[in-house]
């Protein structure tokens, strides 16, 4: 189990109240330390390289509340039970869930919104 990514999820636990950065900080520590713990530095590098446009979606799904703390932990600790009991497949497909969720409800926010520019 990558303690890094226990420990994240613990601090997103702990979260009261604050900025969208910070729940947003522990969220892209529990998602990379995920990564890292494949123990593949070309996947890891690739996702470094994406961290960037990971953040600024990440800010902007928390600036519009579209995700409670609570859901967010509540998904990381399946994931990282999944993980713990040895099925990989399904902690994919929850992890694939729950990123995919954070999308739709940010297309469904901007949607009708002028574009920037």
């Amino acid at each position: 189990m990558p303690e890094a990514a226990v420990q994240a999820n613990r601090d997103i636990a702990a979260l009261q109240s604050g900025t969208p950065l910070d729940v947003v900080e522990p969220d892209m520590r529990f998602h990379m330390s995920l990564i890292d713990a494949v123990g593949n530095e070309r996947i890891s590098r690739m996702y470094r390289s994406l961290v960037g446009e990971v953040r600024l979606w990440m800010v902007r799904v928390q600036t519009l509340n579209l995700l409670d703390t609570s859901l967010i932990h509540a998904k990381h600790q399946k994931i990282l039970e999944l993980i713990e009991a040895g099925e990989p497949d399904a902690a994919a497909a929850l992890l694939d869930e729950h990123l995919g969720r954070a999308r739709d409800r940010l297309a469904e926010a901007m949607e009708g919104q002028p574009a920037a520019g």
